[in-house]
């Protein structure tokens, strides 16, 4: 139970280093929170739920100046106790069914005492496999590390990319922003 706890308040923190304050949920989507980080320039993100193996997915995007990464991806675990902050580590990630295979460094970051890996996502093919393959595999040393399930995924990316599209119609960086987000939803024909 405590460790559940732990993870929670990590997951709380890798949303936002700052407070919740920081965060304009936009909703949960088959099990995925889809939100807004208002401290990191109104970037939109999609959260996993909880793995029981204790790992957490995060794929973001980067609504800052850094045009040649403009998607990233969290990985974090919570029995990953030796990394530390600012290693690197060549990882592959595939995707299955039919594999589709990504390799590159990640990096670790770290917030309070837990940390997790960081990748930039530069091909937006990514993303698409990411919302349309059945389960996300990572390797490190030719060995698995982790092998997720992406259940629910596509309509969390989809809901994501309407975030992103949201954020950028409001004009973005303005104390509005939450209320211009507000809007109808096309899903919900009772949303006012």
């Amino acid at each position: 139970m405590k460790k559940i706890l732990l993870f929670l308040t990590v997951s709380i923190f890798i949303l936002s280093t700052s407070t919740k304050a920081n965060i304009i949920e936009w909703g949960q989507f088959n099990g995925w929170e889809i939100g807004i980080m208002e401290n990191e320039n109104y970037s939109c993100y999609a959260m996993s739920p909880s793995y029981e193996d204790g790992s957490l997915l995060k794929l973001g995007y980067d609504n800052t100046d850094n045009p040649s990464a403009p998607f990233y991806l969290y990985l974090g675990n919570l029995n990953w106790d030796s990394l530390k902050n600012g290693d690197t580590y060549p990882i592959t990630i595939n995707f299955s069914p039919f594999k589709s295979i990504y390799d590159g460094d990640s990096s670790v970051s770290q917030v309070g005492s837990f940390a997790y890996l960081y990748f930039e996502i530069a091909d937006p093919d990514f993303v698409l496999d990411f919302a349309e393959k059945d389960a996300i595999e990572f390797f490190y040393r030719e060995s698995s590390i982790a092998n997720l399930s992406l259940d629910g995924s596509y309509v969390a990316i989809q809901e994501m990319l309407n975030c992103i599209e949201a954020v950028e119609q409001s004009g973005i960086s303005n104390v509005a922003a939450e209320r211009k987000l507000k809007r109808k939803s096309s899903r919900d024909p009772f949303s006012d």
